[in-house]
């Protein structure tokens, strides 16, 4: 049995929950690739604005004004994620996260062979647990496969409640969900529209053969999907390995040299630190808290790994 917990809005919950000065009006998180800044996670009020992810600033700050626009840091939502996986290993080690978690985090547990009055106390007890211990609050999906439950997650989401599917039932239940459950591409989404399949039982009921035939292997994909069946399995999910050293600096630096000395010691006991496990790096990331509590970060990614500064 696997289960699926969804958390919504998942970045901006955990700024919220950091600092509540920034959960006092609508927060909208911004990234800035190649210099153009577009949105990577809103909260609840700015999406019902009608803030998306993926717009641009200016847009977000017409559609809510009052939005709050925050640079995220993305090692800081990141370690949240961790966080809340670390909390999951009690219940298995079998645990793996969506690679895209700013706006919504869905992780899932491989609970083993359990009967479903089991797999429901524990799914419970997760969700119990989470929300004491992190302040978040999910919805939770119980299935025998990993699309089955996701797709439960999503339909127990208004709630926040959990949503089982037992083992036969999974058509049935996935019959009259849109097709974009299943995380279809541009394209083939506009095809699918175009035949008039819009619902995964209208796929379940096709001849597997004719969509092979119109949409290749993405249609035999979405197939077994639309009857239940989707074979990948949940990873064991290994802790990161990071090592990390900071400098609290009262009052403020405004002087760029004392900064990049500063930098220099920390990189220095960094690698004394790495030297002496025998370990090296492959990624760095650096933050800086502003004076007016905004944060930048940067991250490298090295070609090679080292261990030298």
């Amino acid at each position: 049995m696997i289960a699926c917990l969804r958390i919504p809005h998942f970045a901006t919950r955990v700024i919220g929950r950091d600092d509540p000065a920034l959960a006092e009006h609508p927060l909208v998180l911004v990234r800035y690739p190649k210099g153009r800044g577009r949105v990577v996670a809103t909260c609840p009020q700015a999406e019902g604005a009608g803030v998306v992810v993926g717009q641009s600033v200016s847009r977000a700050r017409a559609l809510c004004p009052e939005a709050q626009i925050e640079v995220v840091a993305l090692s800081r939502i990141r370690r949240a994620l961790e966080a809340v996986m670390a909390l999951l290993t009690d219940y298995s080690q079998w645990i793996e996260a969506e690679r895209v978690f700013l706006q919504t985090a869905c992780v899932f547990v491989d609970l083993g062979r359990l009967r479903a009055s089991e797999g429901e106390g524990l799914a419970r007890a997760m969700q119990s647990r989470l929300l004491e211990s992190h302040g978040l609050n999910a919805s939770i999906g119980l299935a025998a496969n990993r699309f089955t439950a996701g797709a439960a997650a999503v339909v127990a989401a208004h709630t926040h409640a959990l949503r089982l599917v037992r083992p036969g039932e999974e058509a049935a239940f996935l019959a009259p969900l849109p097709v974009e459950t299943a995380a279809l591409e541009p394209e083939t989404a506009r095809r699918l529209d175009l035949f008039g399949l819009r619902q995964l039982g209208q796929i379940a009921v096709m001849p597997r053969a004719a969509l092979l035939a119109q949409f290749g292997k993405e249609g035999v994909r979405l197939h077994r999907l639309a009857c239940g069946d989707d074979p990948r399995r949940v990873a064991q999910w290994q802790p990161p390995q990071v090592e990390r050293a900071g400098q609290p600096l009262e009052p403020p630096l405004d002087d760029r040299l004392i900064l990049e000395q500063v930098l220099g010691s920390l990189a220095v006991t960094l690698t004394e630190r790495l030297t002496a496990q025998a370990q090296t790096c492959r990624e760095i990331t650096l933050r800086l808290r502003l004076t007016d509590r905004s944060e930048r970060e940067t991250h490298i990614r090295l070609p090679a790994p080292v261990h030298q500064t």
